[in-house]
């Protein structure tokens, strides 16, 4: 696996950070020219990134590292719609915050929801199970 990989920030456009493979460090990157390998985001503290490298696609979470072939169903998003809290977690790993939804009136409990378009955590829980939008983000961030 290559050393470090160039990762586009989410939530903010033409930003770049880089990922240390080895250590699990994310440094910010100054300038312009990189080449997104994959995609960062930091939520309620925890840095988290999918890229891809070696024809396979990857979950960095903070220092923690899993294949996307070996994620499957150990991958939980689940909410407590009493608290407002949303839980993340993998093979015990876990992650509780705020759900997005909270303190959206118009938010309706019985219908469809929209966490993959506005949570991360569940965007990479979807994504899991997504065996075909893996193979193409692989091929999109390997070019």
């Amino acid at each position: 696996m290559m050393k470090n990989v160039q990762l586009g920030v989410i939530n903010r456009p033409s930003s770049f950070v880089e990922l240390n493979v080895e250590t699990g460090v994310f440094s910010a990157l100054v300038g312009d020219g990189y080449v997104a390998r994959g995609n960062y985001i930091s939520v309620e503290g925890q840095d988290v990134a999918v890229f891809a490298a070696d024809r396979q696609l990857y979950l960095q979470w903070n220092k923690k590292r899993w294949n996307f072939a070996d994620l499957g169903h150990n991958v939980k998003y689940e909410h407590d719609f009493h608290r407002g809290m949303t839980t993340f977690s993998i093979d015990g790993d876990a992650i509780q915050y705020p759900a997005w939804w909270v303190g959206d009136d118009t938010f309706d409990p019985n219908l469809p929801e929209l966490d993959e378009d506005e949570d991360h955590f569940a965007y990479i829980a979807s994504l899991a199970k997504n065996k075909e939008l893996q193979r193409s983000l692989i091929d999109v961030w390997s070019r």
